[in-house]
């Protein structure tokens, strides 16, 4: 059975290489960050993702 830390690391490496496919691909990478949605850019810009209030979706750069 694999420890905490090995299994910490191995989901690292797992991130990384889904980052590296995403990115040679020309695809954007979604994720969660504090709470906030965000998009990231193959040029690693970042943008957060909101609804506003009227159910419009918007986005706005980090």
């Amino acid at each position: 059975m694999k420890t905490v830390e090995e299994l910490n690391e191995i989901f690292k490496e797992i991130e990384q290489s889904v980052q590296d496919k995403a990115k040679k691909a020309g695809a954007p990478i979604f994720y969660i960050e504090n709470g906030k949605r965000i998009r990231q850019e193959p040029t690693g810009e970042r943008f957060v993702l909101v609804i506003d209030s009227d159910g419009t979706p918007a986005q706005y750069k980090l």
